[in-house]
């Protein structure tokens, strides 16, 4: 895994189903974020990759102890290029996000099902003029 091609993850990336990648994309925006603070947790990307690359990218077809500290040197490899490359390999996730919450916020300003109806109203009034009397 010398010199990888940043492009080249990035399209295996978006190749993933949906869950898969939005799902990889929250672990690796986890760990970028805890690797911003390393002076203090002491989880530097080597650590982080260690940790959460095996976790996420293991083959469980391998049993081979020779085959399986080959891979997971590879592994680890790939998870720390995908935390530190991250603002590349998923920026079109942050766009596609941003035009989400900016649809959602539409809708939710144009829905009306909030709002208290007439009938709402009438019903709350009945509702307290019910209650008053039974109090009295």
């Amino acid at each position: 895994f010398d010199n990888p091609d940043k492009n080249l993850l990035k399209a295996l990336t978006l190749e993933l189903p949906t869950d898969n990648y939005n799902l990889l994309q929250s672990v690796i925006s986890l760990s970028h974020e805890l690797s911003k603070h390393k002076n203090i947790n002491l989880m530097t990307i080597g650590n982080l990759s260690r940790v959460i690359g095996p976790n996420i990218l293991w083959n469980n077809d391998i049993i081979d102890p020779s085959t399986s500290s080959e891979h997971i040197m590879l592994i680890n490899q790939i998870a720390e290029f995908l935390i530190e490359n991250y603002t590349f390999i998923f920026e079109d996730y942050k766009s596609e996000s941003n035009e989400m919450d900016k649809e959602v916020e539409e809708e939710k300003n144009n829905d009306d099902s909030d709002s208290i109806t007439e009938e709402d109203e009438v019903l709350c009034i009945e509702k307290e003029e019910d209650n008053s009397s039974l109090n009295n």
